[in-house]
């Protein structure tokens, strides 16, 4: 059996194309970004808005970020006075739901933020504004906006891989005055903060067990402003988080997993060359046979 010059080109790219598709999917679903984007400037006493954005990402529900910077160059304004604490603004991407937290520490350089849609909303893909934080510039220098903890996750719980982005604010006095519309954001009171039960300083001995807590409850007529939040010792279910730790643990068992998957990509071009020699050993014994 021999092949003519084109059938034998449309084989080797038939071939070739079947035997890389897994890799070239896999790929494409790594791609999801999330963080700071960008270096940004600003002068001392000046503010300057700063988008915590996501990329590429597909059908994302709930979201956890960690963020550090050097509170010594820049603080973080707030974005709701009405609320005690300071709290990064809410950008368009999600839809406001239900946060267990969304806090900045200016004295330690932290910003958290964990938030997980609710029904009716639905999943979003593509890109989008996650936050914007409001730097005001306090002393001239450097500061790293380290993306320090990203979680995604789908609506029923599942782990999203994505690769977080750092990005850097520097403060001098020739910086020029941001000249730049202001970003979008959605409207605070939307934003339903989840209670947190807090350890007791002391703990107390008991020999009674304690009585397990709901893992989850339906998120149908979850209280909004004036209405009265749930009981102590009640829990809301979040898709990436069920409770602190075992969430957590879900989460960092997905990610461990989605690493593990994606490791064979860091060596494509051995997987390349060894299936370009399956193919033309193939190819060889193809034409050659008689």
């Amino acid at each position: 059996m021999r092949f003519t010059g084109k059938r034998l080109a449309l084989f080797i790219i038939i071939l070739t194309g079947l035997i890389l598709l897994p890799f070239g999917v896999a790929a494409a679903q790594g791609d999801t970004q999330g963080g700071v984007f960008g270096n940004f400037e600003v002068a001392p006493g000046d503010r300057v808005e700063i988008p915590v954005e996501i990329r590429g990402v597909s059908e994302l529900y709930a979201v956890d970020i960690e963020i550090r910077f050097d509170p010594d160059v820049i603080q973080i304004e707030d974005a709701n006075p009405n609320l005690d604490g300071i709290q990064p603004a809410l950008g368009t991407f999600l839809d406001a739901g239900l946060t267990l937290f969304n806090v900045v520490d200016n004295e330690q350089g932290i910003i958290q933020f964990v938030m997980s849609q609710v029904n009716p909303s639905e999943p979003k893909s593509g890109d989008g504004v996650l936050l914007i934080l409001y730097a005001l510039g306090s002393d001239e220098g450097e500061s790293d906006l380290a993306v320090t903890k990203l979680e995604f996750s789908d609506r029923f719980g599942e782990a999203i891989p994505v690769e977080a982005v750092d990005g850097t604010i520097s403060v001098s006095e020739g910086a020029a005055e941001s000249q730049s519309t202001a970003i979008p954001v959605q409207d605070p009171t939307g934003l339903v903060q989840v209670p947190t039960q807090m350890p007791t300083s002391t703990p107390t001995a008991t020999s009674v067990p304690p009585t397990p807590t709901p893992t989850a409850v339906p998120t149908e007529g979850v209280q909004g402003e004036g209405e009265e939040s749930p009981e102590e010792g009640e829990s809301v279910f979040i898709p990436m988080v069920e409770s602190e730790q075992e969430g957590t643990d879900e989460m960092d068992v997905g990610q461990e997993e989605s690493e593990d998957g994606f490791t064979l990509l860091e060596y494509w071009w051995i997987v390349l060359i060894v299936v370009g020699a399956v193919i033309a050993a193939a190819v060889y014994l193809l034409v050659t046979k008689k």
